[in-house]
């Protein structure tokens, strides 16, 4: 480890407050004392122990003129403020000046480097006293890391593989396997020496690009195989079910910034949003397919007080009733056929977090029932067992569907409908706020191609695509702009360009494409709208509402365009 050297300049009285102050790690000595004697002589005519300085002692100065010409010292610590500058010293690496305006910033410095200085320690001591083997590659599969455990119980000698590398020393080894494959590998057998068989599991390390940098495995002596086969068995079974219930866990990766949109119907759903991530009661969001219930779902949780805690995803037509209830709930070992072993549910797995039922309208009445009993009591019961279990989950549940309709079909339980309708989001379709058309279309074309110049849409272009009525929404759009990216090496996207792409698609426009301004058209949307709706009040705010802006700003626009008012 380098060595990094400290100089200290000031008097004895401030070297003795400086060693009352701050406690220097090891590997931070003080090597040198320029010291002013103006405010109480010498450490020796005052008896004066220094602070620890390591192995070496302290060397003290009394003019820079008697410094090492040689330097060697990385950090200069100016206690009394004497310094301009380190060049003042006539050191020839000019070290690092700390004056008396960073004391305290350097007081948190070192407290930071004791931190991890001790955190370094217990790594070593986990990694030397562990009783599995470990190992560590570079990207290249060069060893860079093995613990004496590794040597011993693969019965090779320390040379053969520090400074090797894997793909020379064991090929058919994990770490060269999932160097290979990019992919962790479990229970991996191997044999390093002809007759000593390790089992080994093995992942790759990722950088904060998620980026490949090395892997590392860590294995066993796997000579009693019989007795490993069943343990074996019994784990590859347990990593399946935590990488199953793993996937579900991912925090959310959208929050409500991400959420694009300038009409006032959709700006108010993130402010209903924003105001439902700070309460605790259950949230019913709906809307039609693509218009972006899920990512409201994860933005209320990320952004309220349960953004720590896990955030677990359900889709409820993707499974029958039967599975549905086994994995909301869980279930016991013996519990029904092939139920081998133990399994929590997602409630349980959500417990302090948030739940997000999808589609909830579809789920079937015998579990709407259980579900009801959640919501009301706090509380699970797993298959095969009579134990209930307290829980303490926030229900975020979404529908495409009209749940009203479905209670008075019979096919959903009003009194769960009353549960789960407690703050209700509806997110309006883009035909009802064609407003926010042109703003997210530019969102998705910068998402597909970040950091790239975007094509210029002419004003054509963004009369189709204001006119057209995007029945898949949000993720209809999200397909549209994927093809059309194969236009952004033109400096202009035309009419013509998004017509080819949405015919190509085989879709067809409600309405006859003429060449008018996007404010022709606006004027146009309104006047059919009143046409259709009345200009009585009624009929203005059901214009307002089919529009996706507020009553008083179609006033505004009527007086603006001169229409009929």
């Amino acid at each position: 480890m380098k060595r990094n050297f400290l100089l200290f300049v000031g008097s004895f009285q401030e070297l003795r407050e400086f060693g009352r102050r701050a406690a220097l790690p090891e590997f931070l000595p003080i090597r040198g004392i320029l010291l002013y004697p103006e405010v109480d002589g010498k450490p020796a005519e005052n008896g004066f122990k220094l602070p620890p300085a390591g192995k070496e002692p302290a060397k003290i100065y009394e003019s820079p003129e008697q410094l090492p010409k040689t330097g060697g010292f990385d950090l200069v610590l100016d206690f009394g403020g004497r310094l301009k500058d380190a060049g003042d010293l006539g050191l020839p690496d000019r070290p690092f000046l700390v004056g008396p305006c960073h004391l305290e910033r350097f007081y948190q410095f070192i407290g930071l480097l004791q931190d991890l200085d001790y955190y370094r320690r217990m790594l070593e001591v986990i990694t030397v006293y562990a009783t599995e083997g470990i190992q560590i590659a570079d990207a290249a599969g060069n060893f860079i890391y093995c613990n004496d455990a590794s040597f011993k119980i693969s019965d090779v000698e320390r040379e053969e593989r520090e400074g090797r590398n894997a793909f020379e020393v064991q090929r058919d080894g994990a770490i060269s396997r999932v160097l290979t494959t990019q992919k962790p590998v479990y229970a991996h057998l191997s044999y390093p020496q002809p007759k000593k068989p390790v089992v080994s599991n093995a992942s790759p390390i990722y950088n904060e690009k998620r980026e490949i940098v090395g892997a590392v495995t860590v294995f066993n002596d796997a000579s009693n195989a019989g007795r490993l086969a069943q343990a074996l068995q019994e784990k590859k079974e347990m990593i399946a079910s935590l990488k199953e219930e793993l996937s579900n866990l991912n925090q959310p990766v959208y929050d409500l910034n991400d959420l694009v949109g300038v009409s006032e119907a959709f700006l108010a759903c993130l402010n209903q949003a924003r105001q439902a991530a700070f309460r605790q009661a259950t949230v019913l969001i709906t809307g039609e397919s693509g218009t972006g219930k899920e990512l409201f779902a994860h933005g209320i949780h990320r952004i309220g007080n349960r953004a720590n805690n896990p955030f677990i995803k359900v889709n409820c037509p993707a499974s029958p009733s039967t599975l549905l209830e086994s994995e909301l709930f869980g279930y016991e070992k013996g519990a029904f056929t092939g139920a081998g072993r133990e399994k929590p549910g997602k409630f349980e797995l959500a417990d302090g977090g948030s739940i997000f039922l999808d589609e909830v309208g579809d789920m079937e009445l015998i579990l709407q029932s259980k579900l009801l009993r959640v919501l009301q009591e706090h509380e699970v019961e797993r298959l095969g067992s009579n134990e209930i279990k307290k829980i303490d989950v926030r229900v975020i549940a979404a529908t495409n569907q009209d749940l009203l309709e479905l209670v008075q079909k019979g096919l959903f339980r009003k009194d769960l409908y009353y549960r789960l309708d407690v703050i209700h989001i509806h997110i309006p379709p883009l035909r009802e706020r064609r407003v926010d058309i042109p703003v997210l279309v530019e969102h998705l074309l910068k998402k597909l191609s970040p950091g790239r110049r975007l094509p210029r849409m002419e004003g054509g272009a963004l009369e189709v695509l204001t006119r057209y009525d995007w029945p898949g929404n949000v993720r209809e759009m999200e397909n549209f702009v994927a093809k059309l990216s194969a236009y952004q090496e033109k400096s202009v996207i035309t009419r013509d360009d998004v017509l080819q792409v949405l015919q190509g698609k085989g879709l067809e426009l409600g309405q006859e494409l003429t060449g008018l301004t996007l404010e022709e058209l606006e004027k146009q949307a309104i006047q059919k709208a009143l046409e259709k709706y009345g200009n009585s009040l009624a009929g203005k705010r059901e214009t307002a509402r089919s529009l996706g802006i507020s009553l008083s700003s179609l006033y505004d626009r009527i007086k603006k365009f001169g229409l009929q008012g």
